[in-house]
């Protein structure tokens, strides 16, 4: 099965003496509903298939007719099944389920617990295959988990830090790590927005060979800052997310990418020079005494070799870190509130619309089959049981309830589609080291060139998700001054590139430019957004081959230079 995972599984059958022999079948019948049997049935059950959904544990009692032939009982295993998985989703709660929008949504939520020290929901960590975090392990620990779980999904580190800041978690947040940590995080995160190594830490003098940076620019930083969710947190925090430089650096970093996702495509000396410009403006805002200090200094990775990273040291750090705030140390007691000892992991997860495997959930070391039951019953019966633990807190479903879908309707929802020739192009580079367009924020350009390839209001959710941004996102042309005139030159000589790419796509030869262009944008869509996640929902009405076949329609992935996941799904 690629869309459901199973992490535990127990299954006692209730034969009659004389019907021992059909336990070996049974096992066969089982091993064919865990294959394919059950997926097939959740689907037709109707088990949404664009959430990642977590199911502690369920009890399912199953009545079989051995005289039936094997597919019948299959199906007839897989049906219950998926009926008792469907019962547990629609009966909501945090009871012993859990669902999130995406895999960043459970990073998310992961985050959150780690700040406020509360592991009540570890289970659904693990079933996301975020690290083995017990019920009961402490913050400390359960901060190293979610280290390790960031650094490997480098894509969702800005967003999963800014989601935390605003839930206005951030300053717990930070007491769970040290300086060390926050640098490495800026380093994944930066490299995977392609950045090298050397932008991680900018020097404290321009870069040599001189910079595109200039003084408007400088003014764009400053509205940047203004605008950032991770920004207006960090300002409002205790001193120590902005000390020592490095951390300050490195939270200067990740405030730059939230808001300038398309920043690395600038060149190092430029992503330096900004990062350090960024770094002075969060000081500024902070109300500190003068600017920072840069330290050269590369990341490192913690070791016994370097003891200032020890961890001894960093045990010492997070101690001293915390120690000022008495009523936070009492946070760990949050943690352990059910057993593991009875625990049975289900995962019902599903990968998003459009297909892919959701996230690995299964230990196959974990399934096990127990001694036949109670013989003689007069039962013509096999029952697979999965014990039920305690429920959870429903206080608990408040925490999720914070990162919300947003979603729009478009009657230009086909711009989505030029995203891919724009790639083709190259036209994302070019635009960061233009030297007429490259003055400006990237998202404001991305927003100005929808505006111009297709005529909508400003706050169009088109054209917002085309510069990456959620449909209730302020329109960037609002924080700026309009386009000069050789911007719009620009603008043209980009909307005619793009045309040219999409006729060549289409084969469409010798078709106007504005014809072409409608008819690819004019398509009606909802816009559904998620931290780091798009999706353009389009009615199967709108469906054209010829669109299919050019690709346009097809998954982008994420796209660096958004700093987001885009999809297409036809309903």
């Amino acid at each position: 099965m690629e869309n459901v995972h199973i992490g535990r599984f127990e299954a006692r059958y209730h034969l009659r003496p004389s019907q021992m022999e059909a336990r070996h079948r049974l096992q066969g019948i089982l091993d064919q509903v865990l294959d394919d049997g059950l997926e097939r049935a959740l689907q037709r059950a109707g088990v949404p298939l664009s959430e990642e959904i977590c199911i502690r544990g369920i009890h399912v009692p199953v009545r079989l007719r051995l005289s039936s032939p094997d597919q019948a009982l299959v199906g007839d295993w897989s049906l219950a099944l998926a009926e008792a998985i469907k019962r547990a989703i629609d009966g909501g709660g945090a009871l012993q389920l859990v669902r999130y929008h995406s895999r960043i949504h459970g990073l998310i939520d992961f985050a959150t617990g780690v700040a406020r020290g509360d592991t009540t929901r570890a289970w659904a960590w693990r079933q996301m295959g975020f690290g083995r975090v017990a019920d009961d392990a402490s913050a400390a620990v359960a901060a190293l988990v979610l280290r390790k779980a960031l650094l490997a999904d480098a894509a969702s580190i800005t967003l999963v830090i800014r989601s935390v800041a605003e839930m206005g978690c951030l300053a717990r947040l930070a007491e769970r790590f040290t300086p060390q940590d926050w640098t490495e995080f800026a380093a994944s995160a930066l490299r995977v927005a392609g950045a090298s190594d050397s932008d991680v830490c900018p020097p404290s003098s321009p870069p040599p060979g001189g910079t595109n940076v200039t003084p408007p620019f400088r003014e764009m930083i400053e509205r940047l800052v203004a605008r950032s969710a991770l920004s207006r947190a960090v300002v409002v925090a205790p001193a120590r997310l902005l000390q020592p430089e490095r951390m300050l650096l490195a939270v200067a970093a990740l405030v730059l990418l939230e808001a300038e996702p398309g920043v690395c495509l600038r060149g190092s000396a430029d992503v330096r020079w900004l990062i350090l410009l960024t770094a002075r403006r969060l000081r500024e805002v902070a109300g500190s005494s003068g600017g920072p200090t840069i330290e050269p200094a590369r990341p490192t990775v913690v070791s016994p070799e370097n003891p200032s990273e020890s961890p001894v040291a960093r045990e010492a750090w997070l101690r001293e870190a915390t120690s000022s705030d008495t009523a936070r140390r009492g946070e760990e007691s949050l943690a352990g509130a059910v057993s593991a000892t009875k625990e049975r992991d289900v995962s019902a997860a599903a990968t998003r619309a459009g297909g892919g495997s959701a996230a690995t959930r299964a230990d196959a070391s974990d399934a096990h089959t127990d001694e036949p039951g109670p013989k003689g019953n007069g039962m013509d019966s096999a029952t697979p049981i999965v014990e039920r633990p305690e429920p959870l807190p429903e206080a608990e479903a408040a925490r999720l309830e914070s990162v919300d879908r947003r979603e729009a309707f478009t009657k230009t929802g086909g711009l989505l589609f030029l995203i891919r020739c724009i790639d083709d192009l190259g036209l994302p580079s070019e635009i960061a080291t233009d030297h007429v367009l490259g003055r400006r924020s990237f998202r404001w350009v991305l927003h100005r060139l929808a505006l111009t390839l297709a005529e909508m209001e400003d706050d169009d959710p088109a054209a917002l998700a085309f510069a990456g941004l959620e449909p209730s996102a302020r329109p960037p042309s609002l924080d700026d001054l309009p386009p000069t005139p050789d911007e719009r030159d620009a603008f043209r000589t980009c909307v005619d590139r793009i045309a040219a790419c999409l006729a060549e796509r289409l084969e469409w030869e010798g078709a106007v430019d504005a014809v072409l262009l409608d008819y690819v944008c004019r398509k009606r869509a909802r816009i559904i957004v998620d931290p780091g996640w798009i999706e353009v929902h389009l009615s199967l009405d709108e469906v054209a081959t010829d669109i299919r076949r050019a690709a346009l329609d097809l998954d982008l992935g994420y796209v660096p230079w958004l700093g987001t996941v885009l999809k297409f799904v036809y309903e």
